[in-house]
């Protein structure tokens, strides 16, 4: 499938950086119109999930908050706060939150299709093929086909998610790579899981091309070289931003990479920074490695 011509990822990273710049002094100081700091929100959660920073999601969370206790009649202060929330997985309080916005007057389809990402996040996934597929339907777009794309990656269904890719990339009519780069990621993420590695490679390699810090992409291409066989590549990948996959470099290091020790100074590491029950289980893991190591 040929690729889409956009701007370098170098270039639209610094972009990216500019517009977080130039919105963060006024919202600081909640000076902000409401529909400013609901960008600035957008901007810092979507440079949180191509550059893997966990506090980029944290300030965007605390901006929603204290926009809702601002803007407590503004439907786009508790969407934006549904978004955050979904990203830290409080799933219920993202619907309730989506709930009330819809009430004060946001507009049904969108608050529909943030509805559809909550429900495929808790694995309602019919409710979220009935919206997705009812909005691909009535306006086929590379925004609503790629979400239905995620969405059968999910599920597993491989041939529909490739054909509905090629199909979103080919309405595509944007000149930023990230969204791009996002979709290819969401692939290799589903090849991953089928064991189909070098697909996998394909898709996560495609995602650096568009932007090549995505670091999230970096890790899963470190995992998936380390199962390929090639560990020095996955080693290298790993060294560009290990507390950013910490999870990914400790895994790497207790199977391929066969450092115990490694993986856990990165397990702990990980777990400072998540304190997720993943991130409690690895760290668990590798204790216990470690340990049967020693005796």
């Amino acid at each position: 499938m040929t690729e889409a011509t956009v701007t370098d990822g170098t270039i639209a990273l610094r972009n990216l950086e500019a517009q977080i710049e130039g919105l963060q002094p006024e919202a600081a100081l909640c000076r902000a119109p409401v529909d400013e700091r609901v960008r600035l929100i957008d901007l810092l959660a979507l440079r949180g999930s191509i550059l893997g920073t966990i506090a980029d999601y944290e300030r965007a969370q605390e901006l929603a908050d204290r926009l809702v206790h601002g803007a407590i009649t503004a439907a786009p202060a508790f969407f934006a706060r549904a978004q955050t929330r979904a990203l830290f997985h409080r799933f219920a309080d993202a619907l309730e939150d989506l709930e009330v916005a819809e009430r004060l007057g946001a507009d049904a389809d969108v608050v529909n299709r943030e509805r559809a990402a909550v429900f495929q996040g808790l694995g309602r996934y019919e409710e979220a093929f009935a919206i997705r597929e009812e909005a691909a339907h009535r306006s086929p777009s590379f925004e609503s086909l790629g979400a239905l794309t995620t969405l059968h990656a999910e599920r597993g269904d491989t041939e529909r998610a490739v054909r509905l890719h090629a199909e979103s990339v080919r309405r595509y009519r944007g000149i930023s790579p990230l969204p791009l780069a996002t979709l290819n990621f969401q692939l290799g993420v589903m090849w991953m899981r089928e064991g189909d590695f070098d697909r996998a490679r394909d898709q996560l390699t495609a995602a650096r091309r568009y932007v090549a810090a995505y670091v999230p992409a970096q890790g899963h291409l470190a995992e998936v070289e380390a199962e390929l066989g090639d560990a020095e590549s996955a080693v290298e990948l790993i060294a560009l931003h290990p507390q950013a996959f910490a999870d990914h470099a400790a895994d790497f290091w207790l199977g391929a990479g066969a450092e115990p020790e490694k993986a856990l100074r990165l397990a702990h590491m990980n777990f400072a920074i998540r304190k997720t029950p993943r991130a409690r289980a690895l760290l668990s893991r590798a204790v216990a490695v470690c340990e049967g190591a020693s005796a």
